[in-house]
C-alpha cells in the first residue's frame, strides 16, 4: 500500500487551488456538470444522491438509477459501526448501473447510548465511547483502508469518516479523529475526508485540515455536512450554510418512490456526480 502514497500525495499538492475554488459553491469542478431538472424551473446546482443503511437490492437500484433524480449513492464499509455492512461486495455491479458513490466509514461515536456491538462473542466491542483513542483511530484507518481495498475503490478514492452529531467534541473523540485521518494519509491509498453535523463540523475539519499541513498537504479535505432547513435537491452545497462543503444532506429519513420501488433514505446534493471520486491534478 504504501508505494501508492507518493501519488496520493502529489495529486493533494497539485489539486489545492482547484478546492479552494470549488468550496465556494459558485461553480461546479473542472470536468462535471450538474443534471438538468425534470421538474422543470433553474437548472440544478449540485448532484442529487441518497443514502440509506441497509442495501436496497440490485432490482430496486436499477429501477432507482433508471426513474429518480438521484446520480449517486452512500456506499458504507464495514466498519464499528458498520460491522456487516449489506453494502460490501456490492461496487462493481453498482457502479455497472451507472450509480457514482459517497464512501463512509461510520467510526466509533461519542455517544452516551452508543449501541455496542460484537462481532462474535469473545471479540472486543465496536462502536462504543470507550475506544475513542488514538491508538483506535490509526487501527480504524487501516480497517478502513483495507474493506475500500477488498470491494475495489481504486486508489486515491476518498473515504468519509462518519462522525454523529455531539453536543460537544471531547479529547477522545478529537484524537479518534486526528489519528484516523493522520494514517489514512500514511497510508498513500485512500484520502480521509469528513462527514460531520453543522453544529460540530468547524471543529472537526479544523483536526482533519490539522493532519493536512502536518503533512505539508496544501489541499483541503472533502467535506460532507448533514443539516436540515431550507434543503432542495437544485442547490448546491455550499447552499447549506457552509461554505466549503462539498456534499449537503440535508433531507432525513424521509420515503420516496420512485416507479415502483419504496425506499427510506436521506436525500443529498454533491458538487460532482460522484463525491468519492479521487482528486484530478
Amino acid at each position: 500500500m504504501r508505494r501508492r502514497a507518493p501519488k496520493l500525495t502529489a495529486l493533494l499538492l497539485l489539486s489545492g487551488v482547484v478546492l479552494t475554488g470549488c468550496a465556494t459553491g459558485a461553480a461546479m469542478p473542472p470536468g462535471a456538470s450538474a443534471p438538468p431538472s425534470p421538474e422543470g424551473g433553474a437548472p440544478r446546482r449540485g448532484v442529487p444522491g441518497f443514502d440509506t443503511r441497509e442495501y436496497p437490492g440490485q432490482a430496486a437500484m436499477a429501477e432507482w438509477r433508471r426513474s429518480s433524480p438521484y446520480q449517486w449513492v452512500g456506499y458504507y464499509l464495514e466498519s464499528p459501526c458498520r460491522p456487516q455492512s449489506t453494502w460490501t461486495g456490492r461496487r462493481a455491479a453498482l457502479a455497472e448501473q451507472g450509480w457514482g458513490f459517497a464512501v463512509l466509514y461510520v467510526g466509533e461515536q461519542q455517544w452516551s447510548d452508543t449501541t455496542t456491538h460484537a462481532l462474535t462473542p469473545g471479540q472486543p466491542l465496536r462502536c462504543s465511547r470507550v475506544n475513542l483513542t488514538a491508538e483506535r483511530g490509526l487501527a480504524d484507518a487501516a480497517d478502513a483502508v483495507r474493506a475500500a481495498g477488498e470491494d475495489g475503490f481504486p486508489a486515491g478514492t476518498r473515504v468519509f469518516l462518519n462522525v454523529e452529531r455531539v453536543d460537544s467534541i471531547g479529547a477522545g473523540l478529537a484524537a479518534y479523529v486526528g489519528a484516523w485521518t493522520r494514517q489514512m494519509l500514511e497510508s498513500g491509498s485512500y484520502e480521509p475526508a469528513l462527514y460531520a453535523h453543522a453544529e460540530n463540523v468547524d471543529t472537526l475539519r479544523a483536526l482533519v485540515v490539522a493532519e493536512y499541513r502536518r503533512r505539508g498537504l496544501e489541499a483541503a479535505p472533502a467535506v460532507w455536512v448533514a443539516r436540515s432547513g431550507g434543503f432542495d435537491i437544485k442547490a448546491a452545497p455550499s447552499e447549506s450554510g457552509v461554505a466549503y462543503a462539498q456534499v449537503w444532506q440535508g433531507r432525513f429519513n424521509v420515503e420516496e418512490v420512485w416507479g415502483e420501488t419504496r425506499l427510506r433514505m436521506d436525500a443529498n446534493v454533491s458538487d460532482r456526480a460522484s463525491p468519492s471520486s479521487p482528486r484530478q491534478p
